[in-house]
């Protein structure tokens, strides 16, 4: 599936990939590739992807730790709607 996600630049299939990595199924969990794969279908303006890509930064899960790009990505995924987003931006903003 990662060839093919690669061979296409699939932002469904990279979004997919990213979570098998980020869940550990079928391959190693390893954040930092979940977190590759999710930027890439985040650029493509994947609203999931982004959330995702979001709440990584939040978290410092596969990244370094980054409010200001967790916002960024929250705002994206809500402006490629993503309703579920908008919530954890205001969230986000709140605290």
């Amino acid at each position: 599936m990662t060839k093919c996600a690669q061979l296409h630049n699939c932002k469904i299939g990279e979004l997919s990939v990213g979570e098998l990595y980020a869940e550990g199924k079928t391959v190693p969990k390893n954040l930092r590739t979940a977190f590759d794969y999710y930027a890439k279908a985040a650029k493509k303006g994947h609203p999931r992807a982004c959330y995702k890509l979001a709440l990584l930064y939040l978290e410092g899960k596969g990244v370094e730790k980054n409010i200001d790009k967790a916002l960024h990505w929250f705002a994206t995924a809500d402006l490629n709607g993503a309703a579920f987003a908008d919530f954890c931006l205001a969230e986000a903003y709140r605290t």
